[in-house]
């Protein structure tokens, strides 16, 4: 399992952090490697147990997932999972009200099995922490961050 960990201040209301992030169709405007998401039922309010497709890209390799948000707690929590596609993974973000701020705990977690052959997962992990790296600046420039901090 390869697990990523990093921590975030967005100068941001959790209000305004929590509905961006908390909606999986933002996911192709921050994160590079997104390139498209479709929820199952268009224009349904998004919360626990709603499902969707998404498709990345990731070291050349096309990998179009099924996910479902698995906790949705509004301003406080919001998680995902896949529930098909070429390897697993699911992530969890927790949300902390600091003042006009929010404070975003998130982890990561794949498990991505032989999908990517012969890469050692010490490589994966380095590429996949770059790429997450990336995409939390593209965030914070759309939040309005004030800085950030990795754990990973």
């Amino acid at each position: 399992m390869i697990k990523v960990e990093y921590s975030y201040l967005v100068n941001s209301p959790v209000e305004f952090v929590f509905a961006y992030i908390g909606n999986p169709i933002n996911d192709q405007y921050w994160q590079e490697s997104c390139h498209g998401v479709e929820l199952d039922e268009p224009g349904e309010a998004v919360g626990e147990g709603t499902r969707y497709h998404i498709q990345f890209q990731f070291l050349g390799r096309a990998m179009p997932f099924t996910a479902a948000v698995t906790e949705y707690e509004p301003f406080q929590a919001y998680a995902y999972e896949t529930l098909s596609g070429p390897m697993q993974y699911k992530g969890t973000y927790r949300f902390t009200r600091i003042g006009n701020s929010t404070q975003i705990d998130w982890t990561f977690a794949a498990e991505p099995g032989g999908f990517f052959g012969i890469i050692p997962r010490t490589l994966l992990k380095k590429v996949l922490a770059k790429q997450v790296e990336g995409d939390i600046g593209r965030l914070m420039q759309i939040l309005g961050a004030r800085r950030a901090v990795s754990n990973g």
